[in-house]
């Protein structure tokens, strides 16, 4: 199998599971047809499991119900390890449950691109919805020296796929630095990913969001690449020395 589809999975309410239907909805259109959709369920209701059956019979989907690590601070990082553990593709694309494709040949750009690069990873663009319906802030991915500590031009984990040989774990002590702490680790493992710079997905912002529910605990500043970023004091101390011998020197292997 050429690639799986990683779907970290929580809902709570309809909405969600609309969300996941739209996701869903835009996978079956895709022009490349050598996919599974893994899902891994963390909710407590089986709204999502019954629209999964539903799927089942337009593409193949395999489901998993994870009880597991709700007490973490970011239980959701398990959530998208255990997803990627479980793909067979050889390529895995994440896709969080309140996003989708917006372009009908994303799985086939982003396999002709890894293939053709030989690339362990890539990045493609993206932009962003708050109703489904309507675009913005389209962006094309980029690795600032200052991703680390908070200037993400990735975005969000929806905009990467890696090779399934050369995945790395989600640290679930990570809260708001889960995405660019993964990015920093596959950098210095496997160097700079591909970059495809067409919109192949979009990202939805929502109110409850993780990085809204926490804005009012940024408590301080970092500066870099002629930017700040708000960050939160504790988290950026438990990267600093986690990180300790790239802060010493801020340098990446060569690419």
């Amino acid at each position: 199998m050429k690639i799986s589809i990683a779907i970290p999975l929580y809902v709570k309410d309809s909405v969600g599971v609309q969300y996941l239907r739209d996701a869903f909805d835009t996978i079956e259109k895709q022009t490349l047809k050598d996919f599974e959709v893994v899902v891994s369920d963390h909710s407590k209701i089986n709204d999502a499991l019954d629209l999964c059956e539903e799927y089942s019979t337009k593409f193949r989907i395999k489901y998993i119900r994870n009880f597991y690590d709700r007490q973490l601070p970011h239980p959701g990082t398990v959530n998208s390890n255990v997803a990627m553990r479980n793909c067979e593709g050889e390529y895995i694309k994440i896709l969080h449950c309140d996003d989708f494709f917006v372009d009908d040949s994303a799985l086939e750009k982003t396999v002709k691109t890894l293939d053709e690069t030989g690339k362990k990873w890539l990045a493609c663009g993206f932009n962003h919805t708050m109703d489904g319906v309507n675009f913005f802030n389209s962006k094309t991915p980029h690795y600032p020296d200052h991703l680390l500590v908070g200037n993400n031009l990735l975005g969000a984990p929806t905009n990467i796929t890696v090779r399934n040989d050369c995945q790395i774990d989600f640290d679930p002590n990570a809260m708001m630095s889960m995405d660019h702490e993964w990015y920093h680790r596959l950098r210095m493992k496997y160097g700079l990913p591909a970059f495809l710079n067409d919109v192949l997905v979009t990202s939805r912002i929502r109110d409850d969001r993780l990085s809204v529910q926490g804005a009012s605990n940024y408590d301080i500043v970092v500066e870099g690449d002629d930017s700040s970023w708000q960050f939160i004091s504790s988290e950026l101390e438990y990267l600093q020395n986690k990180h300790a011998d790239f802060f010493e020197n801020w340098e990446y292997p060569n690419d």
